[in-house]
């Protein structure tokens, strides 16, 4: 599974000029992508705490869902 940053970097490369401004861009915006994930994934398992357990952590998370490719 890609991150829609991912997504939309991979459907624009073929059409645009990467300057080392842009990557620096779009590799910030995957990096801020990623925390938001993590977090909203951590934020979830802690308000149901006690409901369900979770053995993984956000990053855990995060690396088994979209980098598994």
């Amino acid at each position: 599974m890609k991150t829609a940053v991912e997504w939309l970097l991979e459907h624009l490369e073929p059409n645009i000029m990467w300057t080392d401004k842009a990557k620096k861009i779009a590799d910030q915006a995957k990096e801020m992508e990623k925390e938001q994930i993590i977090d909203a994934f951590c934020e979830d398992n802690y308000e149901h705490k006690g409901y369900r357990q979770i053995s993984l952590s956000g990053e855990q998370y995060y690396t088994e869902t979209f980098k598994s490719e």
